[in-house]
Order: C-alpha cells, then structure tokens, then sequence
C-alpha cells in the first residue's frame, strides 16, 4: 500500500512547479510528493516501532528506485516516519489502536522532517525553499489529518467487532443456560428434538441437525423433506468431527455430500459433543451462503458446543456420586441385615 501511495501523490518539477500524479517515471529536476508515509507511519502506530520501519524501510526503497531531485530524502523519511509514529505511539499512549487525536498531532512531525530532509538533499536549495514554502503547510496539514481519519475507522471497526463479539458470547451462554432441563439425564436420545427445536429458534441458521456416533437424531429446518431423521452420518467432514473431536467447517455444498438437487443448504458447521471427554455426537449448523459463516459463527459454534459438553458432563458425574451413593447405601445394607437376622434368632 505504501509503494501504491508513492504514486497518488503529486510530481513537482523544480524549474516550473507543475503538479503532476500518477505519473510512473521521475527525472532528476522532478521531485516526487507521494502519500506512501501515511501508510507508513499507520504501520507504525498499529504494529510498533518495528513493524514501522520495516514498512519505511520497504518504501523508501523502492523511492530511490523510481529516482527524481529528492530520491534521498524520500528514501531517509520513510523508514524515520515508521520509527517515529512507533514509539511516539507506543510512549503517549497504551490502547490498542491510538486515539485520533493524538494520532493527529504525531502525524505532524514526519512531514515536518521530511520539509528539513528536502531543504538538506536537494542540489537546487533555492527550488527546494519554493517547495517547500508551495506544499509544506498542506503536507502537514493533509497527513496529519489522513492519520487521524484511519485510526478513528481502526477503532470504529475494533469497537463493533468487539461489540459483537460480547453479544455472541451472551447469546451462547442463554442458550446454554436453556438447554439445561434437556441435558439432566445426560442423554441426547432424549431431548435431541427439543434441544433442535431451541437451537433453531435461538440462532440464525436454516437447519438445525443433532447427531449421535452412526445416525441423525433430529432436524429441524428448511431441507426437512430429504435430510430425515434416522439417515446415517454420510458426510466426511461429520466423520472428522467425530473423530477428531474438532469443529469442521464446510464453505461449499459439495462438502455437505447431498445428492438432492434442489437442497437450500450450501454450508454448514459440524461441532462435536463431549460426555465425560468422549465425542457422543454432533450439533450441525447449516447455512445457505457461505458469507453466512464468518469468524464470529464459528466461534459462537464452538463455544456453544464446550458449553453444552461441560453440562453433560457434569450432570453424567453428579449421576454417577447419585450411583455410588446408592451402591454405598446398599452395601450397608448387605452388611447390616444379617446382624439383624441374628439378633432375631438370639
């Protein structure tokens, strides 16, 4: 993006002043003002001093390849503008993406720098002071301000994504929280259509399939009329699953292996079920656009499925102290009624 830069800016040449972009070759009384440090000193503030001026060191570069007057100063300014942005960033500020308006005032000192570089490097000193005096108040003023633009869209985007992180999140732990009264006999025989028919009302999925080792238990959505209940797992992903114990994701509907042709479902999300840290089946989530399926889908999947297998889990472990205590109760029971059996015939 910063060798992209490089070319919207503009083309000064220093006998005439004429303002010229996109223009791919630079002679040696040509002085090229690109917009390549804005992405540069970016790179600073989101990734550090280091990742700065690696971008600095990668534009610089390819400035003194393309040449022109100031190809030294262009070259100088870049890998600075990176280090710079980076640890001013990281000194004034500890958020995870700088607040634009302190972006705004880092964004001042690079071109400023870069106005000295040019007075320093250039042959014609007297061309370099009308440069300067032409584009050293707008350079300024522009990158400055194209730095706060970008960090504020930075964190705008951060901020939703985190937002609707917290919300998936919510929205897993009330569902969990509703599949506790299917889940107390630790059994999905039992309660596979209930918890399909809640799965299905509480997410946005056009199926919902719940599966034990070998068959379908239940399903509940659009394609009901071919995907039936007590169908065998024929998709090799579920197998995966199953096998592995790991979330699968299928992007395209030729990895759901349906042979019906008219079938509305194109993706799915297969995620497996733990009891006692052994797969008992799978929760099939099935879409019908892959851009359905993004980072947060996924998971939102699989959290929902730790969730659940931790439920079944620690309900199977109280039903089994429940066994142990019977066991333990008819034990003594064993043992004590022949003492009474005794005392009665004394």
């Amino acid at each position: 993006m910063g060798i992209l830069g490089a070319h919207t800016g503009v083309i000064i040449d220093q006998e005439t002043l004429v303002i010229d972009s996109w223009k791919l070759t630079v002679s040696d009384h040509e002085i090229l003002i690109g917009s390549g440090m804005v992405i540069v000193m970016i790179a600073g503030l989101l990734g550090g001093p280091y990742v700065g001026l690696g971008s600095g060191l990668i534009v610089g570069l390819y400035m003194a390849y393309i040449g022109g007057g100031a190809w030294v100063a262009n070259s100088l300014i870049n890998p600075f503008a990176g280090l710079i942005t980076g640890w001013t960033g990281q000194f004034f500020s500890d958020e995870r993406v700088i607040a634009p308006v302190k972006a705004l005032f880092i964004g001042m000192f690079p071109p400023v720098l870069y106005m000295g570089m040019i007075l320093m490097f250039i042959p014609d000193q007297q061309a370099g002071i009308e440069i300067v005096n032409h584009i050293g108040i707008p350079l300024v003023i522009t990158n400055a301000i194209a730095l706060a633009i970008i960090t504020m869209m930075i964190r705008s985007a951060l901020k939703e994504t985190e937002r609707e992180a917290a919300l998936e999140t919510n929205r897993a732990l009330s569902i969990a929280e509703k599949t506790l009264p299917h889940l107390k006999d630790a059994t999905l025989d039992r309660n596979a259509t209930a918890m399909a028919d809640l799965l299905y009302e509480e997410l946005d999925a056009a199926a919902i399939a719940i599966a034990d080792q070998h068959k379908v238990l239940s399903f509940v959505g659009e394609g009901e009329d071919h995907h039936q209940v007590g169908d065998p797992i024929k998709m090799r992903l579920s197998q995966i699953a199953l096998n592995t114990g790991e979330i699968q994701v299928a992007y395209n509907q030729s990895e759901l292996q349906c042979l019906h042709e008219s079938c509305p479902l194109q993706t799915a999300i297969m995620v497996p079920i733990y009891r006692s840290r052994e797969v008992i089946g799978l929760i099939n989530l099935y879409f019908k656009h892959s851009q359905q399926i993004r980072a947060v889908e996924v998971e939102l999947a699989r959290g929902l499925g730790t969730i659940i297998s931790n439920q079944l889990s620690g309900f199977e472990a109280e039903r089994m102290k429940e066994l142990l205590k019977e066991a333990e109760i008819r034990n003594l029971q064993a043992q004590i009624n022949p003492h009474f059996y005794l005392i009665r015939l004394i």
